[in-house]
């Protein structure tokens, strides 16, 4: 599947979330908007291109700078996993206490 086959961008769901998207409050050289203008629409045609079986995994994976925390939120399943993950998120959360009126975005 190349990219022309592909329901992709901004706006794979309707106009309404293209507009959105486009005018989303981050730098428009963000990872957030880098993601936004690399969505997938998820349907039977992208389904084989997204999901092909094995996963491919950069052998330099264990280089990013991230990858420690992924090892340590690493459970025994799935769900352990998650749970992991969302008890780190939510710690975050909780440390986290600036005002609105004084966030930065993007």
């Amino acid at each position: 599947m190349n990219k022309s086959e592909t329901k992709m961008g901004y706006g794979v769901f309707g106009k309404a979330y293209e507009y959105m998207f486009k005018n989303d409050l981050h730098h428009k050289r963000s990872v957030d908007h880098a993601i936004l203008k690399n969505m997938i629409l998820l349907d039977k045609d992208s389904k084989s291109f997204l999901y092909k079986l094995p996963q491919p995994v950069s052998k330099d994976i264990c280089n990013h700078e991230l990858y420690e925390i992924a090892l340590k939120l690493k459970g025994d399943n799935h769900r352990e996993s998650i749970d992991r993950t969302i008890e780190f998120v939510n710690e975050i959360v909780e440390r986290f206490n600036t005002p609105f009126e004084e966030m930065i975005f993007g």
